[in-house]
This record gives structure tokens, C-alpha cells and sequence, in this order.
């Protein structure tokens, strides 16, 4: 019997939104750009990341009472984008090859066998009289396990040396954040100039929220279907200047 899948509430399936698609996705110029819209907008960054990372514990290098009265959140926020990006990039390039590459292969092999049993094989393919080869697991069916990569530090603060092996706190309870979360939640945004995983907010969500891409699609296939119309739409619309 299938385990049913673990539903999220609506503060989990927010944080991870946030997480992903207001923060991981973007590119690091990009958010120091949205950093800089107002004075404001890093403190609001590093306190909605810090409710979501920080479970009470102490962690090494997490921001001490000089970082806050400075007040320099931007920096802060750059740093640990960078952080956990470096975990992120292992934990994104697995999920994709998991979706878009090992799924369909188990699934492809899962239908080669249930022909094979249920008689349906095309007795003209080259390989019918040895089709129950089929029936034998293939690599594919194998538990699949990716490495997530940790970066190791030395130290000799104390007078000795003495070693740290991210994940430190914080990287911790980043990991927390994704542990037993199903991968259905985790989509690839269907505008093919974006490409950027997505969080499965609602059941019809398709598109990349914070660059807008359903509408970039919506003008893309304008474009396709009457080039020519758009064209003298974007006349009307920006006339030129006189000279």
C-alpha cells in the first residue's frame, strides 16, 4: 500500500516559496538590486529569513549585537544567500535529475513489465523472444542517493587547532526546511526562458511568480502567432520622437 502524500499547511508551503523563489532562485546582482529599493528592505529580508531558519538555537557566524546595531542587513542577506546557495545548487541539481530523468525511466520500465506480464508485448519487436529480460530490475529501479557537498574549516582561535564541518546550525535547520516535503511541491516553471523551480503554492501554478512569467509567456506567444500585429501594437504604443 502507497504511503499518501505528506500534505503542507500554509505557513510551510509560504516559507518554502520564500525560501526558493524569493531568495534562492534569484540571481545574487538581482537581489542586491531589490535590496537597494528602499532602506527598509534588507532588514525585512533578514528578519523574514531569520523567523524561518532560526529554531533557538546558537549558531557560528550567525549575527551578534555589533551585526544589528550596524544595521547591515544587505550584507547579511548577501552572505547567507551565497551560503546556502552552495547547498542549494546540490539539492536543485538532484531533485531535477530525480524528476525529469530517473521517474521516467522507472515509469518506462514499470509499463515494459506489466506488458510483458499481461501478454501485450509487439510480438515484431527485434527483442520479443527474450521480453522476460524485462521483468529483471534494472539499475534504474535502485534507490537513488545524491551527495550534498559541506565545506570544512579549520580554526585556531583557541590556541589549538581545531576543526568545523558545515552544516553548521543554520545549515541545519535550512535542510529541516526541505526534510519530508514531497517532491510534487517542487515544479519547474513552464516559461522556457526561465526554467526556475517553483513551489507548488496552489494546485494550477505553472509559471515563476516574482519575474512574472506568465505574462512573458502570454506576450511570447502573442509574438508567435502575430508577429506583425505586435509589431504595430508597439508603434502605437511607442511612437517615436520627432526629430
Amino acid at each position: 500500500m502507497e504511503k499518501s502524500e505528506k500534505k503542507l499547511l500554509k505557513l510551510e508551503k509560504d516559507n518554502l516559496k520564500f525560501m526558493v523563489e524569493d531568495f534562492l532562485e534569484r540571481d545574487q546582482e538581482v537581489l542586491k538590486k531589490s535590496l537597494k529599493e528602499s532602506s527598509d528592505k534588507g532588514l525585512e529580508y533578514f528578519l523574514k529569513l531569520n523567523s524561518i531558519l532560526s529554531k533557538g538555537f546558537h549558531y557560528p557566524g550567525e549575527p551578534d549585537e555589533d551585526d544589528m546595531i550596524g544595521g547591515n542587513f544587505e550584507t547579511l542577506v548577501l552572505n547567507l544567500h551565497k551560503m546556502l546557495n552552495s547547498v542549494w545548487g546540490d539539492i536543485k541539481k538532484s531533485l531535477l535529475n530525480f524528476q525529469d530523468e530517473i521517474l521516467p525511466e522507472r515509469e518506462s520500465s514499470r509499463k515494459l513489465k506489466s506488458d510483458i506480464i499481461s501478454g501485450k508485448t509487439d510480438e515484431k519487436v527485434p527483442w520479443y523472444k527474450y521480453r522476460k529480460l524485462g521483468l529483471q530490475d534494472s539499475p534504474v529501479d535502485e534507490e537513488r542517493y545524491y551527495e550534498v557537498n559541506f565545506k570544512h574549516y579549520i580554526s585556531f582561535e583557541a590556541g589549538s587547532i581545531d576543526f568545523h564541518t558545515a552544516p553548521n546550525q543554520v545549515l541545519l535547520n535550512f535542510l529541516d526546511l526541505f526534510r519530508d516535503v514531497p517532491i510534487s511541491y517542487f515544479l519547474r516553471c513552464e516559461f522556457s526562458e526561465c526554467g526556475k523551480v517553483i513551489i507548488r503554492t496552489r494546485l494550477n501554478k505553472s509559471y515563476c511568480t516574482v519575474t512574472n512569467c506568465a505574462a512573458k509567456k502570454h506576450q511570447a506567444e502573442k509574438w508567435k502567432k502575430d508577429p506583425e500585429g505586435m509589431r504595430e501594437a508597439e508603434r502605437l504604443r511607442y511612437p517615436r520622437r520627432k526629430k
